[in-house]
């Protein structure tokens, strides 16, 4: 019986072979289908101009012609998905590098997902937000980048601020009253900036090769970063945005 079966199943898929797909074919062209109606669903991302600009906080401004900015919409359904992925997930899962290798395409990347993103979560609706969280981020970098000197790491994701500000703009835009929590964070700030404070302590009595006029100017130019970390921090909003960026993108000391 199981012989019988065997070869009706081979009958069935060999017979008709010209005129007929196999399972695994329809599959394939299912989904080249589905993406090709996504893609044409982005059309209303589409720029009419004959150029199109993306600016950013740090570096010149992306300027693309309306053809390649309209192409790049086209390749990228991820950036218009109704969940968005974190940048950091949204780049690696991309099917479609081309204009984002190597370091500075990555750059670009976070810097057209923040742009995209931006436009969801709402441009003036989170301004302030966005400002508080973007410097906050480049506090918290700028503190590891001098505490570990200077490497291009840093630069990098001094660019890609951007695009981690407003995904955590995106998160608050689906919470309900996350910014305004009823109870005092106080403590738990302070706790989270002398962490900072001891931080420094530690390295810089552990910097033997450092004159001790050098470390006094180290102490002195971290510790101001610190200060606008604890001006910035007003809120358990932000208390929470620091110490997720900081613990997800620095190595613990």
């Amino acid at each position: 019986m199981k012989n019988i079966l065997c070869i009706l199943i081979l009958i069935l898929l060999s017979c008709n072979n010209e005129d007929k797909q196999t399972g695994i074919e329809v599959a394939v062209n299912a989904t080249e289908k589905a993406t090709k109606a996504q893609n044409t669903n982005n059309s209303k991302y589409h720029t009419l101009k004959d150029t199109f600009t993306i600016t950013s906080h740090l570096i010149e401004p992306l300027n693309y012609t309306k053809t390649a900015f309209n192409d790049m919409v086209d390749k990228h359904p991820e950036f218009f998905q109704a969940y968005p992925n974190s940048p950091d997930m949204s780049y690696f899962m991309t099917d479609e590098y081309e204009g984002f290798e190597s370091q500075v395409g990555q750059d670009t990347y976070y810097m057209v997902y923040s742009h995209f993103l931006k436009q969801r979560n709402g441009v003036n609706e989170y301004a302030e937000q966005r400002k508080k969280l973007i410097e906050i981020y480049s506090n918290i970098n700028s503190f590891y980048r001098y505490l570990e000197f200077p490497k291009n790491g840093f630069v990098h994701r001094a660019i890609r601020i951007v695009a981690y500000a407003e995904y955590t703009i995106y998160e608050l835009s689906q919470a309900e009253n996350d910014i305004e929590k009823p109870y005092d964070s106080s403590k738990q700030k302070d706790l989270y900036i002398q962490s900072f404070r001891q931080l420094i302590e530690d390295e810089s009595n552990t910097d033997g090769w450092l004159s001790r006029e050098e470390k006094v100017e180290g102490n002195i130019e971290q510790n101001g970063i610190v200060d606008q970390l604890d001006s910035l921090i007003t809120d358990i909003f932000y208390l929470r945005s620091a110490q997720s960026f900081q613990y997800g993108h620095y190595e613990c000391h």
